[in-house]
Order: C-alpha cells, then sequence, then structure tokens
C-alpha cells in the first residue's frame, strides 16, 4: 500500500508493506520484546507527548533561547539494515546483563534472527514483485526498533561532537525520528544540524525553527516561550481551533456511536471529568476502497476444495498457500503415490481430471488447530449436502480430526 506522509511536506509517499501473516511476523515481534527494553533506557526517548510534556515542566527556560524540531527525511527506507544490524548488536551487548534476564538467546542469536527477518525486503505491487535493497519495510514491528537504535548511535554520535565543540543543545528529546532541542543560539543549532546529518550520508535531518512568537508545534503540541522561564502547551491541530493544555491530563474513553444513548453517555462520563471520544461505523469509502494489492488467488493458507470433472470433490487443509498443497496432489498422481489423499485415490481409477491449477479456497486460517476444525465442518457439510441429494460426493476417507460426530450435518446443510 502506498500511503501520504506528512502535508506540510507537499505529501510524500510511502510504501506501506503488510507483513501480517508473513515468515519473519512472528519473529519480529518476539525481537521487538527483547531489544525494546534496552532502548526505553535512553535518555533522549519520548514514549508520547505526555511524557515530553512532563519533562519539559521541570525546565528553566531562558527567554533568549531557541527551540527546534528536528525531523528524519523518509527514515524506514533510509536506514541501511547492512549497517544497522551491529549497530542493535552493540547497544544489545553494552546491556547484556539484564538482557540476559528477558530471554535465553545468545546475541549470535538475536544477530542471526535480526539478519533472517530483514535480509531481504519484497512486496507486491501493480502485480508486480519488488524489492527494497538494503531496506526494511514500513509495517515490520522490528524496522521500529532497528531505526530507532540507529537514530540513537546517529545522535550520540553527533551530540558528543557538539560536547566536544561546545555547540551542544541545552536539551533535545527524540520521538522516533522527530526530536526537540533548546538553543544558547541560532548558530549552535547550525552546527548540530550539520553534526547530524555528517554521521551517516543515507539519514538526512530537516530543521524546524519557532516562530516570531516563540512557538513551536511537536508532537501535535503547541510550545510556547512565555518568556517567564517556563512553557506553556497547547494541543496542536493545525488550521483548527487549539484547545487547552488541561486536556493532556484529561481521562478520555473511546466508544461507538449509538444515536440517542450516546448523548446520555456523554453526559454522565462529563460527570466524573471523562472525556468521551465516540467513533463511526465504517464509511463506504473504507468499505469500498481498498489500497493494498490484492494477492493472486490461492496465495494463503487455510481450507481449500479440489473438484473432478465427474463431479466429486476432495476438501483439504494447508500451512503452504493452497495453490502449492495442489500442486503436491498434481505431483502425487504423476508419480502414481495414490495413497496419499483422497484426490489421489480418485484419480488412479477415474477417467475425469481434477483442475489442479484452480483449487477452491474456502476459508484463509492462519492457526493450524482452528485450520483443523474448519476442515472438519467443511468435510462434514459437503457429506450432509450429499446425503440430501444436494451437494456433490465427497472423496475424503474421513470426516476430519476435529468433528467426531454427524449429528451437525443438518445444520451445516443450511449454512
Amino acid at each position: 500500500m502506498v500511503k501520504a506522509h506528512k502535508p506540510e511536506k507537499n505529501y510524500p509517499m510511502r510504501p506501506v508493506v503488510s507483513t501480517i501473516n508473513t515468515p519473519p511476523y512472528g519473529t519480529s515481534e518476539y525481537l521487538v520484546k527483547i531489544i525494546q527494553p534496552t532502548l526505553n533506557k535512553n535518555i533522549t526517548r519520548l514514549i508520547n507527548s505526555r511524557n515530553f510534556v512532563n519533562d519539559a515542566k521541570e525546565w528553566k527556560i531562558d527567554p533568549n533561547e531557541i527551540q527546534v524540531s528536528f525531523d528524519v527525511i523518509n527514515l524506514y527506507p533510509s536506514v541501511p539494515i547492512n549497517e544497522a544490524i551491529p549497530v542493535i548488536i552493540n547497544i544489545l551487548n553494552d546491556d547484556l546483563e539484564d538482557l540476559k534476564t528477558r530471554n535465553k538467546l545468545t546475541l549470535i542469536d538475536i544477530h542471526q534472527l535480526i539478519e533472517l527477518s530483514l535480509s531481504i525486503c519484497y512486496f507486491l505491487y501493480e502485480d508486480k514483485i519488488r524489492i527494497l535493497p538494503n531496506s526494511g519495510p514500513i509495517g515490520l514491528s522490528l524496522m521500529v526498533v532497528i531505526a530507532e537504535a540507529f537514530l540513537l548511535n546517529i545522535e550520540k554520535r553527533a551530540l558528543d561532537i557538539a560536547f566536544v565543540n561546545s555547540f551542544q543543545p541545552i536539551t533535545y528529546k527524540r520521538y522516533v525520528d522527530d526530536s526537540h532541542a533548546r538553543f544558547d543560539s541560532k548558530e549552535k543549532q547550525e552546527l548540530f544540524l550539520k553534526a547530524l546529518n555528517e554521521q551517516n550520508p543515507s539519514i538526512k535531518y530537516t530543521v524546524e525553527l519557532e516562530n516570531k512568537r516563540k512557538q513551536l508545534n511537536f508532537l501535535d503540541i503547541c510550545i510556547t516561550n512565555t518568556m517567564n522561564g517556563f512553557y506553556e502547551f497547547q494541543i496542536h491541530h493545525g488550521i483548527s481551533k487549539n484547545t487547552t493544555s488541561n486536556q493532556l491530563d484529561q481521562k478520555f474513553v473511546k466508544l461507538p456511536w449509538i444515536p440517542i444513548i450516546g448523548p446520555k453517555l456523554r453526559r454522565e462520563f462529563k460527570k466524573q471529568n471523562i472525556r468521551v471520544i465516540f467513533t463511526s461505523a465504517p464509511s463506504l469509502s473504507n468499505i469500498l476502497c481498498n489500497n493494498k494489492t490484492k494477492l493472486p488467488p490461492n496465495s494463503n493458507p487455510g481450507v481449500y476444495q479440489l473438484k473432478c470433472s465427474c463431479g466429486n470433490i476432495y476438501i483439504g487443509e494447508t500451512k503452504k498457500k493452497i495453490i502449492s498443497r495442489s500442486a503436491e496432489h498434481q505431483r502425487a498422481c504423476e508419480n502414481q503415490k495414490w495413497s496419499s489423499s483422497g484426490a489421489t485415490e480418485h484419480s488412479k481409477t477415474c477417467r475425469g481430471n481434477f483442475d489442479w491449477l484452480n483449487p477452491k479456497t474456502l476459508a484463509v486460517v492462519q492457526e493450524y488447530k482452528i485450520r483443523k476444525i474448519r476442515e472438519s465442518l467443511e468435510i462434514n457439510k459437503a457429506k450432509a449436502r450429499c446425503e440430501i441429494g444436494i451437494g456433490e460426493g465427497v472423496l475424503n476417507r474421513d470426516d476430519g480430526d476435529k468433528v467426531k460426530t454427524r449429528t451437525w450435518g443438518p445444520i451445516l446443510t443450511k449454512i
């Protein structure tokens, strides 16, 4: 899917790759749980805007200082994977004792798993398989921590240079690729930006300066230097009306909008100083429009049906692509391995032919146990329909592993 990014930067396009249920998906989730606690120890890291506000309230703000925000251009596709992996391993090595308390993997194991998960980024777009060389996909959770670790390394080197040459920021805080910094002068800010951009040719920073009213928008907050020693904060919504900073600390609850009941709930929650945020049902646009490139038919694991030209059907399940499993049935027939399944056994004596290239996906199911249950239900449904004369003959030699009774047959025929 191609996603438009920040409107204030003329909507640069970003390729977002859906990695759900891909081979590195589970490994990536596990690695994030291992790595993230180490990155959380970084004192420049921000969790969210509330975290920033709480920190900034403790600062003594000079009337003459300036505040700026730094932003990385096109972060995720720009992170050089081959350079970033050793960086994150070094960071984990510095936190080795704590790392050992939360997992049993060695650094070598972690290194190999990261390389395996990010070794190649390929995706389907406009019906063509494309590759991002030396780059990770937006959409893989591991890529977030890899990028964060790489930026941590860059900013650490830049800060070291800045301290040695006396142009260091007064404070420096970062949320993913957006950073807030304070400087004594514009000259120091320019030197620090130069230092950031000199650390790696793939990573480039831009800067946004505070306006003439000493205001800067950062993480959807308008930060104002009051000239009285502290910052003032307002929630920033672009061209819409700003609301007060009190809402940063107000509790809220998210509920679906239900006519008549919604306003009553809002009044009751308001009495408890809880703000209600209502969500709407999917719009017609959400339902009809899907920017994701669709995979070819039968490209997922699940439950499938093969049909012989004689009219009989075979139902099976697979953790592979359904089209790949169908090809295995075909090869078994070609190699005369008749006993491998009910479909191949039928092919030995039937003059008809299976349409191996066009199996029918009955259900896309990733989880093994659910897939086996669905297979059993589909077999029982097909056999029940056959028994009352409204369905094809079923070639399966059993009723599946998970359904041990035919009691459900009459109900299944109605589904």
